[in-house]
């Protein structure tokens, strides 16, 4: 989810040099209490308790293929009717998604082609020309070779950074979740899919 932080890391490293970031990714969920992570940023409600939850916006969806994919599909592509495409779709770890369900909510005439419980792996896949994503727009947004299909927002969901419960935070945690905050503020637009929503057009209009 910091992937948009790559210059925002830097400069952190620059700031305070004595911090060491370790930073984990993929589909299973740490466990905080245990103390597998010291923050945890996740999408959707976090239903636990004994664990801070603070709100860092939505996360947004939409739909994306490689130039390449549509080179062998020129016709432009409705987000409301994928007859006759290729599709990559969610694993069943990430069905509750509201990006997963929209995906099988319109993948009738469509032909899924890959399934995959990790982004980066889908993000790979419609990269290489394999078919159509629905993916955050913080992952498909302005990258080289990648076209947004459409300006609208397919689905979104609630992101949150969340940490243990406890009245006395060791300092370096507390710098790590204000930089966290700090840098989410700042690339709001782009994980909302707002900054390229307007300049985002289907090949072929």
């Amino acid at each position: 989810m910091l992937v948009p932080a790559v210059v925002d890391l830097a400069r952190l490293r620059v700031e305070r040099p004595e911090l060491i970031l370790e930073t984990l990714a993929g589909g299973r969920l740490v466990d905080l209490k245990r103390g597998e992570a010291d923050l945890a940023i996740r999408i959707g409600p976090i239903t636990d308790e004994e664990l801070v939850a603070r709100s860092l916006g939505e996360v947004a969806w939409s739909l994306y293929a490689s130039k390449a994919y549509m080179a062998r599909r020129p016709r432009p592509v409705d987000p409301d009717d994928l007859t006759g495409h290729h599709l990559i779709a969610y694993g069943s770890d990430m069905a509750s998604l509201p990006a997963a369900q929209w995906v099988e909510e319109h993948a009738e005439g469509a032909t899924i082609v890959q399934r995959s419980n990790e982004l980066t792996t889908m993000f790979a896949t419609m990269k290489a020309g394999s078919g159509l994503a629905v993916l955050p727009c913080f992952l498909g947004d302005g990258k080289p070779g990648i076209l947004r299909l459409t300006p609208k927002i397919l689905a979104t969901r609630g992101i949150s950074l969340v940490y243990r419960r406890e009245s006395r935070l060791a300092e370096p945690v507390r710098a790590a979740i204000q930089f966290v905050i700090d840098v989410m503020g700042k690339h709001a637009d782009r994980i909302s899919g707002r900054k390229n929503a307007k300049s985002s057009s289907m090949p072929g209009r």
